[in-house]
């Protein structure tokens, strides 16, 4: 099937993100155990980033927003780069859910690109390389289904178990990040 460029878009879709939130987190353990750790969500101004936020404290577990300029309700990280510092906003926090990420990619050339790799990937790295410093117990990162490719075979879906094939440097980014992640 192929994805276009609308065939993400939760909003239009009607999609339950809290449903998927909800079932994310279950994954790792039951809601109240997550009740008494600080998550702290990076790129919590964004879409999923923002409804989760406002999810966790729904569910009574505390949360905290990193966004790039910051206000009352978030702690202000300013650009991603492989020299950003994360210790203010991870202190004292259990869980890293990593949403923030450069998503509109359009190739103008190579300072774009640049832009792309030291934000979906350097940033990523530097971000896992001070959370483990700091004690952070896990790291959820936020990928993309353009990892696995643009067309499935007729009738298929993507899964976790889909051989990824990465097309464009969007999806190749968030691919290495994955791959950092790992390692």
């Amino acid at each position: 099937q192929k994805m276009g460029k609308n065939s993400r878009n939760f909003a239009e879709k009607n999609f339950d993100i809290k449903l998927v939130i909800h079932k994310h987190l279950e994954i790792y353990s039951n809601l109240s155990k997550w009740v008494n750790s600080m998550i702290a969500i990076t790129g919590a101004d964004g879409f999923i980033g923002l409804h989760l936020f406002h999810y966790l404290l729904e569910k009574g577990i505390k949360a905290r927003k990193i966004t790039r300029s910051g206000d009352d309700n978030s702690i202000a990280i300013g650009n991603l780069s492989s020299k950003t510092d994360w210790s203010r906003a991870l202190e004292n926090v259990e869980t890293v859910v990593h949403c923030a990420s450069i998503t509109n990619f359009v190739n103008k050339g190579t300072s774009s690109l640049d832009e792309l790799n030291m934000v979906n990937i350097k940033a990523t790295r530097n971000m896992a390389e001070q959370a483990s410093k700091m004690g952070v117990k896990r790291i959820i990162f936020i990928s993309s289904i353009k990892v696995n490719g643009e067309v499935t075979s007729k009738n298929q879906k993507f899964n976790e178990l889909s051989k990824p094939n990465p097309q464009e440097p969007y999806a190749i980014s968030k691919f290495q990040a994955e791959n950092i992640l790992k390692s």
